[in-house]
């Protein structure tokens, strides 16, 4: 649902860690979204960044139509948390690549993204 910034189709999405001052941001006009981290970029599993659900609360306020991403720290405990305080998309690796069942793992992160329904994706 994003629109493509250039002819070739591709967007571009800008990654912020959790170091970066979010008032001092000055973001694109054709910015195709960003993507707040939770966790310091690259390695998988590590805690969730104590302040991070009030950075989206900031970025909200600051960038209210902007595309959100979140990164890090997505799992059971706190992905409905994320979509609550206005993350569009989530990355999850650690709490699905880190369980023993990675399919029901996924599943069921989809249900809890989706719990009215509680439909749980068929995978092939």
């Amino acid at each position: 649902y994003y629109e493509p910034l250039v002819e070739d189709g591709h967007n571009v999405w800008l990654a912020i860690t959790p170091e970066t001052k979010l008032n001092t941001l000055v973001l694109p006009e054709d910015l195709g979204g960003v993507m707040l981290m939770g966790i310091t970029p690259g390695r998988s599993g590590q805690s969730l960044y104590p302040d991070t659900f009030e950075r989206l609360d900031t970025f909200r306020e600051l960038y209210p139509e902007q595309p959100l991403m979140i990164d890090g720290g997505v799992d059971k405990d706190t992905i409905r948390q994320f979509i609550a305080y206005g993350a569009d998309d989530i990355v999850a690796s650690g709490a699905i690549f880190n369980d023993p069942n990675p399919v029901s793992a996924y599943e069921e992160l989809v249900a809890l993204v989706d719990p009215i329904s509680g439909r749980r994706p068929t995978m092939t």
